[in-house]
């Protein structure tokens, strides 16, 4: 729903407001706030993975420097396309080429989808 909502133009300002505004559908972790919003846009375990190495002393790093399980960890709740869209549109200094992100395997998410 989030991600929908992003991609429908809501900012993750308006999403945290929306999310806080119906406590009882959208149980908050604590408080919906904007950065719980932005971590929920931008967080590659929504992809089925898990990874490593996302921040450096607190630092955001690019996806290319991030580690990825090589197999998912559970099913993806969001679809590649929909999650990078979102991650690049938070992060646009953090853009890199496809085969640099993600597991490069047979059925494994990357920048550009699944690989066939």
């Amino acid at each position: 729903m989030i991600f929908r909502w992003y991609h429908d133009g809501h900012g993750p300002s308006a999403i945290a407001a929306r999310l806080a505004a119906e406590p009882d559908l959208y149980p908050p972790p604590g408080r919906w706030t904007v950065k719980v919003a932005r971590g929920l846009l931008t967080n590659p375990a929504y992809l089925g993975y898990v990874v490593h190495g996302r921040t450096h002393h607190g630092v955001p790093q690019p996806p290319r420097q991030w580690t990825w399980s090589l197999d998912q960890a559970h099913p993806a709740l969001v679809g590649p396309a929909q999650f990078w869209g979102s991650y690049y549109r938070l992060h646009p200094g953090h853009r890199t080429r496809p085969a640099e992100v993600g597991p490069q395997r047979p059925g494994v998410a990357s920048a550009d989808g699944p690989s066939e």
